[in-house]
């Protein structure tokens, strides 16, 4: 799956959104930065802040990823397939894929070679 990300750095927030190839938005993240005002009418921000700011983006897609799928396994836990499917199919229209193993689910992010993008351990 090919995605485009649109990343906007803003005076208030930094804010992306990436997009399937279609154009359907898949995921959105806001952040909101710091701004200084060290003399009237001057605005000034830390660039170091910006790329912080990326990397928490990052930080919170995987809660959110992880956090779904531990609520997938305790359905599954539970037998209730169709809540674990229902949790399956949002993970994999937002790019995620699921790989279920004797050990439990570990998941990546598909990328448009088919190269893994990232993987972690559920």
């Amino acid at each position: 799956m090919e995605y485009f990300i649109g990343i906007d750095i803003g005076t208030t927030s930094v804010k992306a959104v990436a997009f399937s190839r279609e154009g359907y938005p898949l995921y959105e993240l806001s952040v909101p930065c710091s701004t200084v005002h060290p003399f009237p009418g001057w605005s000034e921000q830390d660039p170091e802040d910006w790329f912080q700011k990326g990397a928490a983006g990052d930080e919170n897609e995987t809660q959110w990823i992880e956090g779904l799928l531990a609520e997938r396994a305790d359905a599954r836990k539970r037998k209730d397939f169709a809540t674990s499917d229902r949790i399956r199919d949002e993970l994999a229209a937002r790019g995620v894929i699921i790989e279920d193993g004797p050990q439990g689910a570990r998941w990546k992010l598909a990328s448009s070679t088919g190269a893994k993008h990232d993987e972690c351990p559920a």
